[in-house]
């Protein structure tokens, strides 16, 4: 784990200069300190699945920047119950720290973008184990369980906004003062609609386990754990549809 995140930091110093700055050679030395001070490790604790995946997306936006980048994480993890202990427990199965491809002017098209770069990651993941559960299926199988859900695995995306929740969960889309967000506003809620996705979900920041992917200056308590194949919810949640 140390030797790969010093090896990314290694290749951005090399596409930036081909002669680093000395503050980069302390920010990667600041890196491998705290990498070797608390070493981590993913473990994938025996489980009974139950067939849901849920995955965590959150943004960062800077509004000191006026270039319009923004960073967005993602995690998404298979939950299950612990054969030895019968608590629940999490799979991590993917995880995602990476800058926007579109320029983001707010706090609310940083997040929307992200919360459809999850989706659109989510989605192949579901395919991937529905295929394990029931069996490989043709393109044209594929095709309809992309638009018509039916997918063996339940999912639920989660996200941190409350306004983006809001918006995609209001009895009738709501129409952002940014025009061009409304279009993936409505892609999100489709999915919902023909249960390609089940449930979108609003949790707490401090809950939210992709926050350390796109802060820097925040405890890593949940990612770790996550890590360790445990998460649990410490503020009240909300969903949608409701269960």
């Amino acid at each position: 784990m140390t030797q790969h995140w010093i090896a990314v930091y290694v290749i951005a110093l090399q596409r930036e200069t081909s002669q680093p700055k000395i503050i980069h050679v302390r920010r990667l030395n600041a890196v491998v300190r705290a990498l070797q001070k608390k070493p981590a490790h993913i473990v994938f604790p025996s489980m009974k699945c139950a067939q849901h995946l849920l995955a965590h997306s959150d943004s960062g936006f800077s509004k000191e920047q006026d270039k319009g980048y923004g960073i967005r994480g993602a995690n998404i993890m298979r939950k299950g119950y612990s054969k030895k202990t019968g608590k629940l427990v999490y799979h991590l199965l993917d995880s995602v720290s990476r800058s926007h491809k579109q320029v983001t002017r707010s706090t609310f098209s940083s997040e929307t973008l992200a919360c459809v770069a999850c989706a659109d990651d989510l989605i192949p993941i579901l395919l991937t184990f529905h295929e394990i559960e029931r069996g490989t299926v043709t393109a044209a199988q594929a095709r309809e369980l992309r638009d018509n859900g039916n997918l063996a695995f339940k999912s639920t995306l989660s996200v941190d906004a409350m306004s983006l929740f809001t918006a995609i969960a209001a009895h009738t889309v709501k129409i952002p003062s940014e025009k061009n967000l409304a279009i993936h506003l409505f892609w999100l809620r489709e999915l919902l609609d023909r249960k390609v996705l089940n449930h979108l979900e609003w949790c707490d920041t401090r809950d939210m386990s992709s926050d350390c992917h796109t802060k820097g200056s925040i405890a890593r308590d949940v990612i770790l754990s996550l890590m360790m194949g445990n998460m649990s919810y410490t503020q009240p949640v909300k969903t949608y549809p409701n269960t």
